[in-house]
C-alpha cells in the first residue's frame, strides 16, 4: 500500500527499495513485474540478474522456473524442471499447465514432459475423477512429445512412463476409458449405473 502510494505521487525512488523487498521477501513474477515497473531502465540488468540468481537458490521449482523464464533463462528454467521433477507442487495446476505451453513453444519438450508427467501422476494416484480428461488430454500430449523423436534424457523413456502408469493404474476404467475416447475422438461419459461409454 505504501509503494502504491508513493508511486501515485510519482515518488518512484522511494518505492523501489518496497518494491524489491517484496520481491525478495515473496518472489514471483509478479513482485518482479511490480519492481521492474518504474525501475529506470538503465537499472533494468542488475534487477533480472539479482532476479535470476534468487531464482537458481530458491527450493520451489515452479516458482524458480517461472521466474527464470520471465528473466529470459530458458535453458535454467528446463533444467530446474528436469532435476526437480519429482518435487512439482502438483496442486499448483494452472501454474503448472502455463509453463508447460510455454515450454512447449520453445521447444523444450523434456520440461514439458516434467510438467505433464507430474500432473497425470497426480490426477491418478488421488484417483481424482473429475480430472481425468485432463489425465487423458496430458497422456496423448506425452505420445506426442515421444512420437516426434524428441530427446528426453536424462528422464526416462516415455515407454517405461507409461508402463508404470498401466501397472500402477490399470484398474482406473474411467481414466482409461477417457484415453481410449480421446484415441477414438470421442468423448466417454458417466452412465447412471457409473459406467463410462464413448459417445
Amino acid at each position: 500500500m505504501l509503494a502504491d502510494a508513493l508511486e501515485r505521487l510519482d515518488r518512484f525512488e522511494a518505492s523501489e527499495p518496497i518494491r524489491r523487498h517484496m520481491f525478495e521477501k515473496h518472489p514471483s513474477v509478479f513482485h518482479l513485474r511490480q519492481w521492474l515497473q518504474h525501475l529506470p531502465g538503465a537499472n533494468h540488468t542488475d534487477a533480472l540478474q539479482r532476479a535470476r540468481q534468487l531464482a537458481l537458490r530458491l527450493s520451489d521449482p515452479v516458482t524458480a522456473a517461472s521466474l527464470l523464464i520471465e528473466v529470459g533463462d530458458i535453458d535454467s528454467a528446463e533444467a530446474g524442471l528436469v532435476a526437480e521433477a519429482e518435487n512439482l507442487r502438483h496442486n499448483d495446476f494452472y501454474t503448472l499447465e502455463t509453463l508447460a505451453k510455454v515450454l512447449r513453444a520453445r521447444q523444450r519438450w523434456r520440461g514439458e514432459t516434467v510438467i505433464y508427467r507430474a500432473l497425470l501422476l497426480d490426477i491418478l494416484a488421488r484417483a481424482y475423477a473429475k480430472a481425468y480428461r485432463h489425465g487423458a488430454r496430458y497422456l496423448a500430449r506425452l505420445c506426442e512429445i515421444a512420437e516426434s523423436g524428441a530427446v528426453l534424457a536424462p528422464l526416462r523413456s516415455h515407454e517405461d512412463f507409461v508402463a508404470e502408469v498401466r501397472h500402477r493404474h490399470g484398474r482406473k476404467p474411467a481414466f482409461w476409458a477417457q484415453v481410449n475416447g480421446r484415441r477414438a475422438g470421442t468423448v466417454a461419459t458417466e452412465n447412471d449405473d457409473g459406467d463410462f461409454e464413448l459417445n
